[in-house]
């Protein structure tokens, strides 16, 4: 490098240089706003411009001063592009930045940076390069080469381009934005007159270029528009085409909850003009407007109801609030639309006051405007749900929602009521304290003066226990013919037995001697008494299940279990079970044949699944609950938790294949216990064997009827 030179253009530059630096990062900093990024690169690129600009003029040496020249090549050929660039995206026509466009747009750009450095090669920028002394002080002097044309020409087109988009924008925007677009054109214009006067050589100062200079003003004219008309931080998204398509009251908020532009239904809402509202926080125009902001600080769509003015003036509006975004997701401001529902608010008040004739409805009601929002319920409704009037008000009968039902049954039923027709169905629903219950319900759309629903009206009646009753009823329909055909299984084998035996006794009784006929008369015997125990357990059960009411009193237990032992008698002899029963039994309430049936039941599943031989242990206890606890323990295998949880159910059978029998005798005792008040249960662990119990209620020597 050569000496320096100090001429009084370098301050100006220097200090706009400066200037540019700050705008840059105030640019930077603001870069999640649409086009921020862009406007701190054009402050890079007139940054490295201005600089290259003061190093040309601060050197004395031709070579020096060429290659500072050169330098400032890397501002010039991107600022004309970025400020296009950045006029699309602040005008919101994005959808101009595409790939192929920005590469297309860079292809002039890029070979002029490539012809500059080469200049020596072609001489397409500059022909001839020299200085020219003034005074103290000495600048180049230039001959221009056909390339800077072309690189002048297109460098023209795109400001034109960008500026002619503000332009337009300008006129068609509030004043706000009329204001920050005055400010943008303001800075591209003085720097597009100062390189036009230098070009063509009608400024007095020929060999100084005055487009560096000019930034000064463009420096200014954007600090104007970022500080005092807050550009960046309102941009325009596209707020005409919006509000043209929507109805009701339009209010467009940008991310600080300043109002970017509003329609005129919103004017007369807020009372006051566009110029006094544009650019104001919310919180001065909307009363309350902290307290909305609050509740609707949710990222998705919010629709609540208010209520503005005051005295005659006073309006309810149904408020839609609606998050606003860029292409990439981010938020830029909100979308308020207000919609005049005073005539409906009054309707449903008066709608309130002509229900008191259903304040005294056995069965809930419930109103609903046509969005589904209760805006009545009458007293049963609430001993239904457990929500008040005031919890309900308001709300959507979804507050109710069980998760029980999926989305088709919620889209037919509203397909029924939009089409005007009446919806009948059931439900199954959620009390407030979250109990779920069913309910039945007819809902009748209620169509204004002008054919159009209005309200709805819900009639709810309970019919959880009608329902419960009709699942016990299906259970036990299944359960009979489960039993009826696990009856059929079971006795086809005795029957044949005894059809057998009968069959071989009637052709040869006359050749047999009396011990084959003492075995043939016992195989009958027996099979009989099987198919009688079976006949016998669908006759208890049937009486377990249709009997209303049973004269239950002190049980005789000790006789009870006697009478059990003596039907299990051929099953205790033929196992060589040892079985342990108590000297005495407490006293408990019960009813004798039933309880008889629980003890063979419970036996013969100890002789069954017990050890071999088997060892039985009865015996019973005293609750300080009131309740005689009675067992029977088993020597057996045990049983596993899998297995316990299969207990007192219909046809439930756990011991081997070989051990037969219909596996009704435990849910059957199940059942009994249960009529008798009592509960049947299990304890078993596995290879410890298994006790098998059942509870029933203490008193006095009274005979009470027992539901």
């Amino acid at each position: 490098m050569g000496y320096w030179q100090y001429t009084p253009y370098i301050l100006p530059l220097a200090s706009t240089a400066v200037v540019s630096v700050i705008l840059l990062r105030f640019a930077w900093r603001r870069r999640p706003a649409p086009g921020a990024v862009l406007l701190a690169l054009l402050m890079l690129a007139v940054t490295v411009w201005l600089a290259g600009y003061a190093l040309e003029l601060a050197c004395v040496d031709l070579p020096d001063k060429v290659i500072w020249a050169k330098a400032q090549y890397l501002g010039i050929v991107v600022v004309p592009l970025i400020w296009l660039l950045f006029a699309l995206c602040y005008t919101d026509r994005g959808q101009w930045l595409t790939r192929r466009n920005l590469l297309l747009s860079s292809v002039v750009p890029t070979i002029t940076a490539l012809l500059v450095w080469t200049n020596d090669l072609h001489g397409l920028i500059w022909r001839e390069v020299g200085l020219h002394t003034h005074g103290l002080f000495a600048t180049l002097d230039l001959t221009y080469g056909p390339w800077f044309w072309v690189h002048t020409a297109y460098s023209y087109l795109l400001l034109f381009l960008g500026t002619f988009i503000l332009l337009q924008m300008r006129f068609l925007s509030p004043h706000v934005y009329r204001r920050q677009s005055g400010a943008l054109l303001i800075a591209a214009l003085a720097p597009w007159i100062g390189n036009v006067l230098h070009i063509s050589g009608l400024t007095p100062f020929l060999h100084l270029d005055l487009t560096p200079f000019a930034f000064t003003l463009t420096g200014l004219a954007l600090a104007w528009g970022l500080f005092r008309y807050q550009l960046l931080d309102m941009m325009p998204v596209a707020c005409e085409a919006i509000i043209e398509g929507m109805s009701g009251g339009v209010i467009v908020l940008d991310v600080q909850d300043r109002i970017v532009s509003l329609n005129q239904t919103a004017v007369r809402i807020i009372g006051a003009s566009p110029s006094e509202a544009v650019g104001q926080s919310a919180a001065h125009l909307l009363p309350g407007w902290r307290d909305l902001a609050a509740r609707l600080s949710g990222a998705d769509e919010e629709r609540i109801e208010v209520v503005l003015g005051a005295g005659e003036t006073r309006r309810s509006y149904d408020l839609h609030c609606s998050p606003l975004r860029d292409r990439r997701g981010r938020a830029t401001g909100r979308l308020l639309v207000l919609y005049d529902i005073t005539e409906r608010r009054q309707a449903d008040q008066q709608l309130r006051v002509s229900s008191t004739a259903l304040e005294s409805a056995a069965n809930a009601i419930v109103i609903t405007d046509r969005e589904g929002r209760i805006t009545w319920v009458n007293p049963a409704f609430s001993w239904l749900t457990g929500y008040t009037l005031e919890d309900a008000l308001g709300r959507n009968p979804r507050l109710l929602k069980s998760g029980q039902h999926d989305l088709a049954f919620y889209h037919d039923l509203w397909e029924t009521l939009l089409s005007g027709k009446v919806w009948i169905g059931e439900f199954v629903n959620r009390r407030k304290d979250g109990s779920l219950y069913i309910e039945e319900q007819t809902i009748t759309p209620v169509q204004d003066e002008r054919g159009e629903i209005s309200h709805f009206i819900g009639i709810k009646q309970d019919i959880t226990a009608r329902k419960q009753a009709e699942a016990e009823r299906e259970k036990l329909i299944e359960e009979l013919d489960a039993f009826a055909h696990t009856v059929a299984h079971d006795l086809k084998g005795p029957l044949a037995l005894v059809l057998g035996y009968a069959e071989t006794l009637v052709q040869y009784h006359l050749q047999m001697n009396e011990e084959t006929k003492d075995k043939a008369m016992q195989a009958l015997w027996r099979s009989g008494l099987k198919m009688s125990n079976i006949i016998d357990a669908l006759l208890l059960l049937s009486s377990v299940r249709r009997q209303e009411e049973v004269r239950v009193g002190p049980l005789d237990m000790a006789g009870i279990v006697t009478e059990a032992f003596q039907r299990l008698d051929p099953m205790i002899e033929e196992q060589q079970a040892d079985i342990v029963v108590p000297d005495t039994w407490p006293v408990a309430l019960g009813y004798g044949p039933w309880v008889e049936e629980v003890w063979v039941n419970y036996i013969t599943n100890a002789i069954k699944y017990g050890g071999r031989p088997p060892y039985v242990e009865l015996g019973a206890e005293s609750r300080p609950d009131g309740t005689v606890c009675f067992w029977v323990r088993d020597n057996g295998p045990g049983l596993t938790p899998e297995e316990q949880s299969r207990l007192f159910t219909p046809f439930a059978r756990l011991g081997p294949a070989r051990v037969k029998g219909h596996g009704l005798g435990l849910s059957i005792a199940s059942r009994i216990v249960e009529r008798l008040g009592g509960q049947a249960g299990v304890e078993s662990v596995p290879g410890q064997g298994s006790t098998f119990t059942f509870t029933l209620p203490t008193g006095s020597a009274t005979d009470p009827t027992r539901p």
